[in-house]
């Protein structure tokens, strides 16, 4: 038999889960693979197991918050802490730093051959003009 004190924690819990569930729910609506067979395979989890965890009857495992964590939508990340907490926005866009870009520039121009490159400066170029 459980206490008050113990069924005020399980009706808590319950409600955690439904939230999480629902903001699982809108992940998979926001991003590209809206539909759940689609979702579950990026997930590497079972169609029922989604739908059990949007209907807040099971909970995400510590590998599907690792996947849900490597989740992008657009580009960006999910915010591990809107999903728990429903603060903040749900994604975090990443932004990249001037040194980042001219080094992935530098470094994808090097592959190419010397007619590409000269191509790529008069690309440069004409939006410099």
């Amino acid at each position: 038999m459980i206490n008050k004190s113990q069924e005020k924690k399980l009706s808590e819990i319950e409600r955690l889960k439904m939230e999480i569930g629902k903001r699982i729910s809108k992940i998979r609506k926001t991003s590209v693979t809206n539909k759940q067979s689609t979702f579950t395979k990026k997930m590497g989890i079972s169609q029922s197991q989604v739908s059990a965890i949007e209907r807040g009857r099971s909970t995400l495992s510590i590998t599907g918050v690792k996947q849900i964590m490597q989740f992008k939508i657009d580009g960006a990340r999910i915010n591990i802490d809107w999903l728990f907490t429903g603060e903040g926005s749900m994604l975090i866009y990443e932004t990249l730093n001037e040194k980042t870009i001219n080094g992935t520039i530098s470094n994808r121009i090097s592959q190419l051959d010397q007619k590409k490159k000269e191509a790529i400066i008069k690309v440069i170029d004409s939006y410099l003009d």
